[in-house]
């Protein structure tokens, strides 16, 4: 996660259209970590990341509009990741950003105001 100095915004990832192959295969394989995981536990994979973040003693604040899902964020404190199982997680981090750097995040480059800017 990264964070604009300009905006103090913290950006921990975005769409990007021009994305290429090697970084959705990497999120494909985050994708099929997880959804193992979950399936173990009976949870979705953004149950899991949630859990994960809780338990490594990060905020975690999901967005959703949904009252389904907003339920299915705070189903999180029913099961437990192991510390093999953090490990995983902690290890699909690869080092290279799937999103715009929060630097790069200026009216110039986006064509509309910013607030925080």
């Amino acid at each position: 996660m990264s964070t604009s100095p300009k905006t103090k915004v913290a950006v921990i990832g975005s769409g990007n259209i021009g994305t290429d192959l090697m970084i959705k295969v990497v999120r494909l394989s985050r994708v099929l970590e997880m959804a193992a995981m979950a399936t173990a536990y009976g949870k979705t994979p953004a149950q899991v990341m949630i859990r994960w973040h809780l338990q490594e003693g990060r905020s975690a604040i999901p967005k959703s509009v949904r009252p389904e899902r907003i339920a299915e964020n705070f189903d999180v404190f029913d099961f437990e990741l192991s510390a093999d199982e953090l490990k995983t997680l902690d290890a699909l981090d690869t080092g290279v950003r799937g999103g715009t750097e929060p630097d790069d995040i200026t009216l110039e480059n986006f064509g509309r105001p910013i607030p925080e800017a």
